[in-house]
This record gives C-alpha cells, sequence and structure tokens, in this order.
C-alpha cells in the first residue's frame, strides 16, 4: 500500500501533528510519502520523501519570482533538536494568533504561485493508493488537496479534530467572520472528496453526518499499555501537566497551585511539575512557578516525559474556563488524554463540562474530574486526604486504557479501513 499524506506540520514524532501520523501508521505495511507546508524538517521512522513548500517560499516567489518547493530524500531518519522545535514550532502558533495576520497569510499564499508541474511530477512518481489528508481550518490545505487529487484518481481519507465549521464561536473580529463564512464553502466543497473522515469524537461525528453527509468513524489515538499501574505513590503526591499553556490554560493550572498553596500550609502533601515551552509574561509565570509548590520545567522529549509520568501519581488534562477557549475546544479531544491514561498515572481533569474530552473521562469514570475552578481546592484535599483514591483511579484509568486504547486492536481496524476504501475505488 502506497500512502501520500497531506499536512499542515512537518512529521516529528515529539510534536502533536507528527505525533498522531506516526501512531495512527507506526504498523502499516505501506510505502509513504508526505507534502507538507513548513519550514520544520521531519523526524519519523516511517517516512523518507517529502515535498516542502513553506511561508518564506511563498514570500519569496512573490516579491523575487523564486521557485516554491522542495523535493526532500533521506535514507534515514534526520536527527533534529526536539527541544529547539518544540519552541519554533509554538511560535508558529503564536506568531499567527491575529486573525488579520492569518487572513494576510490566505492571501499570500493564494498569490504566490505553485509549481504545479513539479507537484503533478512528485505525485505521479510516487503513484499513491490513497491520500491521506486530515482537514485543516485554513484555504491553503484545502486547495493543496483539491489540486493533488486533481492529478491521481485515489480515494481520499480524511481526519478531523476541531470545530472550525459550525457557527458556534466567539469572536468579534469582522475579518475572523469573513474568513469563516468563506471557510464554510471550501469545506463543503472538500467533503466530497473524502470517502471516508475519522474524528475522535461522538459530538463531531454527528455534526459531520448532519452536515456533510459524509462517511464518519471514531479514531482515538492507541498507546503500548505495556507495563502493570504502579500501586505506591510518592511523597509528596507528584502531580504533571505536560502541554501548551495557550488558551487560558496558564490560569486554570493557576487557580490549581493556589490550591496546592492552602492544602501544603502544614506540610508540604502535594506538588505540581508542569514541561511547557509556551512563552509566558511574567505574571503568568509567578502564579504557576513559585519553585516549591507548582514547578515549570523546560521542554522534554517523548521519551523523557514518558519517563517522568511513570515515576509520578497524577497526570493533568486542563482547558481554559473562558468562553470564547470554551467553544474553541468544545468538541477536541486531547491526544494528551491517551497518554495521561498510558502514564500509570491517576488522571485528572479540569475543564468546562461540555468539552468532549472532560465528557469521555466522565462518562467512563476514569478521572478525578473538576468542571469548577471553585471545586479544585475541595477535590484536592479529598484526593490528597485519601491516597488509596488515587491508587484505585491509577488502576481504573489504566485497565481501562489498555482494554480500548489498545495499539493492535485500533490499527488493525485503521488497516481495515483503508484496504476496503481502496478496493471500493
Amino acid at each position: 500500500m502506497k500512502i501520500l499524506i497531506l499536512s499542515k506540520e512537518a512529521w516529528r514524532d515529539e510534536q502533536n501533528g507528527g505525533n498522531v501520523l506516526s501512531n495512527i501508521f507506526k504498523d502499516f505495511d505501506a510505502t509513504f510519502a508526505q507534502i507538507y507546508c513548513t519550514d520544520l524538517h521531519p523526524n519519523n521512522n516511517l517516512c523518507h520523501i517529502y515535498y516542502q513548500m513553506t511561508d518564506k517560499m511563498m514570500i519569496n516567489n512573490i516579491l523575487h519570482r523564486e521557485h516554491i518547493g522542495k523535493v526532500l530524500k533521506y535514507d534515514v531518519k534526520p536527527q533534529q533538536s526536539d527541544q529547539i522545535d518544540n519552541v519554533e514550532s509554538y511560535s508558529g502558533v503564536k506568531r499567527f494568533n491575529s486573525e488579520l495576520i492569518r487572513v494576510a497569510r490566505e492571501i499570500v499564499w493564494s498569490m504566490a504561485r505553485w509549481d504545479k508541474e513539479e507537484i503533478k511530477r512528485f505525485v505521479y512518481g510516487f503513484n499513491p493508493d490513497v491520500i491521506f489528508a486530515p482537514c485543516y481550518g485554513n484555504h491553503y490545505m484545502i486547495r493543496l488537496t483539491k489540486l493533488v487529487r486533481s492529478y491521481v484518481n485515489v480515494p481520499v481519507i480524511s481526519y478531523i479534530s476541531d470545530d472550525f465549521y459550525s457557527n458556534k464561536q466567539y469572536n468579534f473580529s469582522l475579518a475572523f467572520w469573513i474568513n469563516h463564512f468563506l471557510l464554510r464553502k471550501h469545506v463543503r466543497d472538500v467533503f466530497k472528496l473524502y470517502s471516508l473522515v475519522y474524528t475522535m469524537t461522538d459530538a463531531q461525528k454527528k455534526q459531520c453526518e448532519r452536515d456533510f453527509g459524509a462517511n464518519m468513524k471514531i479514531l482515538r489515538k492507541s498507546g503500548s499499555f505495556d507495563s502493570e499501574y504502579k500501586g505506591t505513590l510518592n511523597e509528596p503526591i507528584q502531580m504533571v501537566y505536560a502541554g501548551g499553556l495557550y488558551l487560558n490554560r496558564w490560569k486554570t493550572l493557576t487557580y490549581l497551585t493556589n490550591a496546592i498553596k492552602k492544602i501544603n500550609a502544614g506540610d508540604m502533601k502535594v506538588q505540581l511539575h508542569i514541561y511547557s515551552n509556551t512563552p509566558l509574561k511574567e505574571r503568568q509565570r509567578i502564579g504557576i512557578n513559585d519553585g516549591k509548590n507548582s514547578i515549570i520545567h523546560e521542554v522534554v522529549s517523548s521519551k523523557e516525559l514518558k519517563d517522568i509520568y511513570r515515576k509520578s501519581d497524577i497526570a493533568l488534562h486542563v482547558e481554559g474556563f473562558d468562553l470564547k477557549n470554551r467553544l474553541t475546544v468544545r468538541m477536541s479531544f486531547s491526544t494528551k488524554i491517551i497518554d495521561c491514561l498510558d502514564s500509570r498515572c491517576a488522571v485528572m481533569a479540569i475543564c468546562d463540562n461540555s468539552q468532549a474530552g472532560y465528557q469521555y473521562l466522565r462518562d467512563n469514570e476514569i478521572a478525578f474530574c473538576i468542571d469548577d475552578c471553585k471545586k479544585i481546592e475541595y477535590v484536592l484535599r479529598e484526593v490528597v486526604d485519601n491516597p488509596q483514591l488515587i491508587l484505585d483511579m491509577q488502576k481504573k484509568a489504566y485497565d481501562f486504557g489498555r482494554m480500548n486504547h489498545n495499539k493492535d486492536v485500533i490499527t488493525k481496524g485503521v488497516v481495515h479501513d483503508f484496504k476496503e476504501i481502496i478496493a471500493l475505488q
């Protein structure tokens, strides 16, 4: 099987988008090629041939008529610094968080003259059996999917994880709403090309079936679950949060830190460790980094993080509570949730109760779930004062993950889907 992947991000194992690709395709008997749209280099063991397009190429093409596109080939996995590229990855998010700049970026990509003949040669040279093209909330990736599909009459399988189609958005920017309604049209068009679309949540599955009549399936990240849960606790109890602090997650962690300070007023009972590369203002950093109750660490590699999780007691899933960010993530299912289940820690979720990941954890009773910042101190104090609750939750979370997120079972199902879709073409 030959699979051509179209993605916005570079395929890097230590970053979320690339990690998802590796998690899906790691045990496929397949050959891969990728067309991607960022200046980072790939870092995985599965794919060795790429076609790269970048923002810089687009700008130089408009200003200086420079060529767009570069073919990259690797005989072995390229060795890159995980930490440096993680910081660069987030800076890209930060750089384009203004809607006006985001629209400007779309205009630049639309004005630049892509080398369509070179893209065609790359696609023909690989000759894919199927295209895997995640559905992103931007125009140029949809344009790329349509372009590549016009060259080869093969099925397109997609994956959608965020709600950028519905009108349940909170934004006062005119540019946002103009872009939003234009994007809705393009999303409707590209969904007509998809033979199958995966999503992580039941809510988004139902929405896409209703809005597009799409062939939808649930696909959540799998874990290794290759050892037993610990059954022991540290003194003091160790909590871990690993991930971005944007979308006001830092505010939620500030509430948690304040609760920890109160609980530790007599002696040290619990400690929070945060691993993130998100740039913070000084006032934000002070609230979650007192060096004793809560400590911010530099970002670590995925392998190091796995070891940290396994030496800890409670793994955290948090989101912001403001209306804008509640709407932004309401249908999202963080891949970190499966990492938490696979960590051998108990899981604690602190976010709005309409958030899809929270609902999954709550409904299956596999996490301590807190849907109001005012409840954090009460729930955490109860947990800390009753360590058996933590041990029991560790076992429930791990057993559930091993039963429902088993890598071999999930991979077998996805392989079957791909083969079936190809056969039906």
